[in-house]
C-alpha cells in the first residue's frame, strides 16, 4: 500500500468543475445587474412620468 497523503477535496476538482463554477459564478453577476439596470431604467421612468405629468397639468 502506498503513502497517500490526504489532499481536500477541493484540490481535486477537475477542469470542468471548475469551468462550471466559473460559469456559474458570470451568471450570478449577470443577473446583479440585470436587476440594477431595470431599478435604474424604472427610476428613469418614473422620472419621466413625473414631468409628463407636470406639463400634462400646466397645459390643461
Amino acid at each position: 500500500m502506498a503513502l497517500v497523503p490526504k489532499v481536500p477535496v477541493s484540490m481535486h476538482e477537475t477542469f470542468c468543475e471548475t469551468l462550471l463554477r466559473a460559469y456559474y459564478e458570470l451568471l450570478v453577476v449577470i443577473a446583479i445587474r440585470a436587476v440594477a439596470a431595470v431599478s435604474v431604467i424604472r427610476d428613469k421612468l418614473g422620472v419621466l412620468a413625473s414631468r409628463i405629468a407636470i406639463v400634462v397639468a400646466y397645459v390643461t
